[in-house]
């Protein structure tokens, strides 16, 4: 089967980009650790993290891990706790910590965390707080720079379990998206990141659902944006008021096209994950004990809310403790699975119902286990592959991110004017455009495993 990915672009704009490997290593649960570089999953040794929660990791872009952290403390790449990497304040949740690498900057980076609201000890704030990680500093293991370390974003003090990012529509910089959970705000959040730094004034867009947690755990679950950048989807467990709307990667403007719930028993949604063509969103439904549902939707038929909540299909019942999901450098999307040392695995996110081939033991963590978090990542991480260019009359090079390598690849560039010029079934291929405008290039994939 053959599953066409695109991507559009628009000359004369210069977009500079290198592979995307910065997501190749995942650290996450009670020492538990897998890394992609060989194309499929293969468990590691060696972490120092002991989370239930939260998470995130991050690599360069060759794929070498340079650090890791459960939002409270961060670990260098020899899984040893840098010297200021203590007391960050990410609460008890699934998305408390995000990482975000400083545009135009490889030795920079943001660990952004958000707090939940707690009855019990230790009591974490809420809201957005940022570090900076400098690499190079602790002899180039890196370490937290003094003066930037917890620094509150007040405008988004109620922010609460969610945070996720994505790639302006730039291609460079990069919006860390947060929803306030509680009155009077109640609010999407949309903080944009670019070469000059952090601008500290979001862009606000109104929430549906009336949110607030105080004590009931409510607004728990994920929040994320397809990979393309056009559709957001925020889980409110507890609430059963679930969010789903379009994300303006332009602007960072969210515009909510209506809540909903699911129409079973225990509706309760925790995970959230989109497939890497946006075609599919998946659900883990938490109903309580062992007996977790993944469910799958069809996104061609938004914005129709009853045609969206009728496509609904139960891919797993029971999928065992299913908790967070996450889309992985291989085209797969990974499942958490709570007090296992087995992780899911959607192996055709872009198929129809069980066709997506659901397998609960998808990957052994050699005996460590899983929590109810993966770590997280800037969601275009995981387009399928990236370009450069300058202009018209000139080439634009595109580079494939597909992992493992393609067994063939056939590029088509949009572009039939340039006749037997617009096909080529290079895995990196070069295409001269003669007009501006605006071209949907689309690559058909076929991988060795029949994908």
């Amino acid at each position: 089967m053959k599953l066409p990915l695109t991507f559009v672009l628009v000359l004369c704009f210069f977009v500079q980009t290198t592979a995307q490997k910065q997501s190749n290593n995942w650290y996450f649960g009670q020492s538990a650790a897998i890394e992609f570089s060989t194309g499929s999953p293969v468990a590691l040794t060696g972490s120092a993290m002991y989370t239930l929660h939260g998470c995130s990791t991050i690599s360069d872009s060759a794929g070498n891990l340079l650090f890791y952290t459960d939002g409270k403390k961060v670990y260098n790449k020899f899984h040893q706790q840098m010297p200021n990497g203590f007391g960050l304040l990410g609460g008890d949740g699934t998305q408390n910590c995000l990482i975000v690498p400083f545009p135009g900057n490889n030795k920079k980076f943001y660990i952004f965390t958000v707090g939940t609201e707690q009855t019990a000890p230790p009591f974490t704030p809420k809201g957005l707080y940022y570090s900076i990680v400098n690499m190079n500093q602790d002899a180039g293991k890196g370490d937290i720079e003094p003066f930037y370390k917890n620094i509150d974003l007040p405008q988004s003090d109620l922010a609460t379990y969610k945070i996720t990012a994505v790639r302006h529509k730039n291609n460079r910089d990069v919006w860390v998206i947060v929803r306030n959970l509680s009155a009077p705000e109640n609010e999407y959040h949309s903080y944009l990141i670019t070469p000059s730094g952090l601008t500290t004034i979001p862009v606000r867009s109104s929430c549906i659902t009336y949110a607030n947690a105080t004590g009931s755990g409510g607004g728990r679950g994920q929040m994320k944006v397809s990979p393309d950048g056009n559709l957001i989807c925020s889980a409110v467990f507890g609430l059963l008021g679930n969010e789903i709307g379009s994300f303006d990667t332009n602007t960072g403007k969210i515009d909510i096209l209506y809540s909903f719930v699911l129409n079973i028993s225990n509706p309760e949604i925790h995970g959230v994950e989109f497939s890497l063509d946006s075609k599919y969103l998946y659900l883990t439904n938490y109903n309580f004990g062992n007996n977790n549902r993944l469910l799958q939707f069809d996104l061609s038929l938004l914005p129709n809310k009853d045609l969206f909540l009728a496509s609904m299909k139960i891919i797993s019942e029971p999928a065992g403790t299913a908790r967070d999901l996450q889309a992985a450098p291989d085209g797969k999307i990974y499942v958490a699975r709570r007090d296992s040392d087995y992780l899911g695995v959607i192996n055709n996110p872009s198929a129809e119902g069980i066709a997506c081939g659901y397998d609960s033991l998808g990957v052994y963590l050699i005996g460590y286990i899983s929590g109810d978090g993966l770590p997280q990542f800037i969601q275009t991480y995981f387009l399928r592959f990236d370009y450069e260019g300058q202009c018209v009359g000139e080439n634009y090079r595109f580079t494939p991110n597909f992992n493992p390598v393609p067994d063939s690849i056939h590029w088509d560039f949009g572009d039939p004017a340039s006749g037997a010029n617009n096909t080529s079934n290079e895995l990196n291929p070069q295409h001269t455009y003669l007009q501006g405008g605006i071209y949907t290039v689309t690559a058909f994939v076929r991988y060795p495993d029949g994908r």
